[in-house]
């Protein structure tokens, strides 16, 4: 991100979190997807970073990992107040 590599870090996180939904990864899939999650805020793409936070927290609570599905919260909760959502 910080060579503004975007495009290409995006892919690579799509590759991983594909590989680890394969291997039945729940939480390395969920790391990948709130990677894609922060990547996509940083670009200001808030509808991608909702679904990619949403996504995550799904696999974090298959994998009974409450403190990554709660990091995946906090960046799901500022996506939503950026666009002054608070229902």
């Amino acid at each position: 991100s910080m060579l503004a590599r975007h495009d290409e870090a995006r892919v690579c996180g799509t590759q991983a979190r594909e590989v680890f939904d394969r291997c039945g990864d729940a939480r390395s899939a969920g790391k990948a997807e709130t990677n894609l999650g922060n990547l996509a805020s940083r670009r200001n793409r808030d509808h991608d970073a909702e679904e990619h936070y949403r996504r995550a927290r799904e696999r974090f609570a298959k994998a009974g990992d409450s403190e990554s599905y709660i990091a995946a919260t906090r960046g799901l909760a500022e996506v939503l107040a950026r666009q002054h959502r608070f229902d």
